[in-house]
């Protein structure tokens, strides 16, 4: 094995998805041709089709796979981590197709010690990468300042942030940060971009323009677990305001955020003229006094070790 072919980990969390997961999996067990690695499923599902038991029954040689009680995206990350025998860890969603040579592509970055961790262009079914004449010199300016981040482009820069479906970090630092942030709940919004703040104080995050994947999106099962809007606007705001928290924006200015998100979310076209205003607004209010109540006990529990 040489210096660019470190032992590479994919973990894959899944939660319900069936013919997607199923398809994720082919490309890593028939596709890829990356000479070391494993693959590792953390399954949250409540159960599974015949025709997706099979294929896991099938291969269950080939594949390291774990069954949950909980659903928790965050928390299977780690879970996976802490199974992994790669240096490498590769995360990416049940519902993607990554372009041959995806492994490659993510292992060679790593060859420059200061890189801790890697993410890659996350397209759409039938997208093309955008090339730099493309893109205006503000939209330029603001990825290699780190103000802002896109998934589409086909040159390398210094990521802001490394995407959740498409992501990988040294398997030391992962664990040296702390792990995923397991507050985070339900979709698990803005986990990725949060873990990302931590990680890149120990290095640079390459966006590698060669480690692409499309995005299916599948509608049904994964991190969608929320059986009403109400219910979705309630993990959405819980998400947000604690994502805010985590990454030490000022309470003044995370209150003025919320304001924001509850113009957007709640004082629209399509909620006000769609007449489910009120469950839109108990969702937020449930998604806010929850993520605040949460706050509470983190800060708490942080003036408790003190």
């Amino acid at each position: 094995m040489t210096r660019l072919e470190p032992k590479i980990s994919v973990v894959i969390a899944t939660l319900n998805r069936e013919e997607s997961l199923c398809n994720t999996l082919r490309y890593f067990l028939e596709i890829e041709t990356y000479p070391c690695f494993e693959v590792i499923v953390i399954d949250q599902s409540d159960g599974h089709l015949e025709a997706t038991r099979d294929f896991l029954e099938r291969n269950a040689d080939k594949l390291r796979y774990v069954r949950t009680a909980y659903k928790s995206l965050p928390k299977a990350r780690n879970h996976g981590t802490r199974l992994a025998r790669g240096e490498i860890v590769v995360f990416v969603d049940d519902d993607v197709g990554p372009v041959p040579g995806f492994l490659f592509a993510h292992a060679a970055r790593y060859v420059d010690q200061g890189v801790v961790g890697v993410t890659g262009p996350v397209l759409q079914p039938g997208q093309l990468q955008a090339g730099r004449g493309e893109i205006s010199d503000d939209a330029y300016q603001a990825l290699v300042q780190q103000r802002e981040m896109r998934f589409d482009v086909d040159f390398t820069f210094s990521a802001q942030w490394a995407v959740g479906c498409n992501m990988s970090f040294r398997r030391a630092v992962v664990i040296d940060v702390g792990g995923f942030d397991e507050g985070f709940e339900g979709a698990a919004l803005g986990d990725d971009s949060e873990f990302s703040c931590r990680a890149r104080k120990m290095g640079t995050i390459c966006y590698a323009p060669e480690a692409r994947l499309v995005h299916l999106q599948v509608p049904n099962g994964g991190c969608r677990d929320a059986a009403s809007q109400r219910e979705y606007l309630r993990q959405t705001i819980f998400c947000e305001n604690y994502f805010l928290f985590r990454v030490d924006v000022p309470s003044w200015r995370r209150w003025a955020l919320m304001c924001g998100a509850f113009r957007r979310n709640v004082l629209n076209r399509r909620v006000l003229g769609g007449g489910s205003f009120l469950q839109s607004g108990l969702g937020f209010a449930e998604g806010l006094w929850r993520s605040s109540a949460h706050i509470h006990r983190v800060e708490r529990a942080k003036r408790g070790k003190q």
